[in-house]
């Protein structure tokens, strides 16, 4: 009977084998059960919300295309006042100055992770007064509203803040903001200093990858720049991604920092700056991060437009909108040399009383005149006369 009893004991240690066998069969059936059922809704999610945020790119396309600029907005997400405020004049322009012919966005690698999802866009468009295609490429966000509807939330950034700047970096350009970021309270201390006043509230700099993207998120008829300032809006810079030298980037901030304050001390907006002022106060208040080279070339340059009977007169170059890109050349350094004339005439204290009163009171003539005790004409006579000497 021995033999039978080992055989019966290890019939009994198989079947239990086997039973655990099965229950772990079991087991195993139920997870798969339960992630089948977890993982083919988010399957689902993920494609309704994929088809919807396509759907979303193409009413955005049909609404630029119709110069339907509520529509387009709606589809928008404004919940940042700046980015709200940039992309409501980014559709005035299609709608209002430079209709497109064509106007394409491609998605690729979107990726949505709850209310948010991110992807990289390619714009593509042509203006119909300029039927060159013109395309870029960038990273961009979407959100969800409370209604479970997409909407497009502007460009994706790295971001980083101090006392009295927000930057903001396209991917790849995080050093750079770093370094930005580390520059400007040298330069919030220089310029609010020289030009006697200081802003309120945080100042939002966007650095962005190349021209192209710029352009594409600011106003489609531009051309290919490498810098945008206006009231109300982040200072936008296109962002090298081979360093940049010190001084480039100190004078460039400085530029953009100084139409900032220009715009805020016109309560944010332009005031009664004429274009070539705002640029000439920006140059010269940057210029303390030029070659003494380049601020005795700059004046020879326009003494040269003077002798040769060039110099653009100051109407023709005083409305950013309406003066052709081809007298743009004259704006900065013939603005920089006026207003190197008029601080070395009569000292930065009254050039700041007189830019005061243009931003928030007077035109340019009036200020002139209650400034100076001349008239514009006889400032600009000076002014040739004083350039003729240098």
């Amino acid at each position: 009977m021995q033999p039978y009893r080992h055989l019966a004991s290890r019939y009994h240690r198989v079947k239990k084998f086997w039973r655990s066998i099965m229950r772990i069969a079991r087991l195993v059936l139920v997870l798969l059960v339960v992630v089948t059922f977890l993982t083919v809704p988010a399957a689902a999610q993920e494609a309704e919300d994929s088809e919807r945020i396509a759907s979303l790119l193409d009413q955005m396309e049909e609404a630029v295309l119709n110069q339907d600029r509520d529509t387009y907005l709606s589809y928008v997400e404004q919940s940042d006042p700046v980015f709200a405020l940039e992309h409501r004049r980014w559709a005035d322009d299609w709608t209002e100055r430079s209709p497109v012919d064509l106007f394409k966005l491609h998605l690729e690698n979107l990726n949505v992770e709850g209310e948010n999802a991110t992807a990289d866009l390619t714009m593509r468009w042509s203006l119909r007064d300029n039927p060159r295609n013109q395309e870029a490429s960038l990273k961009v966000q979407f959100r969800r509203d409370d209604q479970g509807n997409w909407l497009f939330a502007g460009e994706y950034w790295y971001t980083l803040e101090n006392e009295h700047f927000r930057v903001h970096a396209a991917p790849g350009l995080e050093d750079l903001a770093e370094t930005v970021l580390g520059m400007m309270p040298e330069i919030y201390a220089y310029a609010t200093d020289h030009m006697d006043f200081e802003p309120e509230g945080l100042l939002e700099i966007k650095l962005y990858r190349d021209g192209e993207a710029l352009v594409a998120m600011t106003l489609l008829s531009l051309p290919r720049i490498a810098g945008w300032n206006e009231p109300g809006e982040a200072l936008k810079l296109v962002g090298r991604l081979s360093g940049d030298s010190e001084g480039y980037l100190k004078t460039v901030l400085t530029h953009e920092f100084t139409h900032m304050l220009s715009f805020e001390m016109a309560n944010e907006s332009h005031g009664n700056n004429p274009w070539w002022l705002e640029e000439g106060i920006a140059e010269y208040i940057s210029s303390t991060y030029w070659s003494e080279g380049r601020q005795d070339y700059t004046v020879n340059e326009v003494r040269e437009y003077l002798d040769d009977g060039k110099l653009a007169p100051w109407d023709q170059i005083s409305d950013f909108n309406n003066t052709p890109e081809h007298m743009w050349q004259y704006v900065y350094p013939q603005g920089y040399v006026f207003v190197r004339y008029v601080t070395e005439s009569y000292g930065e204290e009254r050039r700041n009383e007189w830019l005061s009163l243009i931003a928030t009171e007077m035109p340019l003539p009036e200020a002139t005149l209650e400034v100076f005790q001349i008239t514009f004409e006889e400032l600009d006579a000076s002014f040739q006369a004083w350039l003729a000497e240098q």
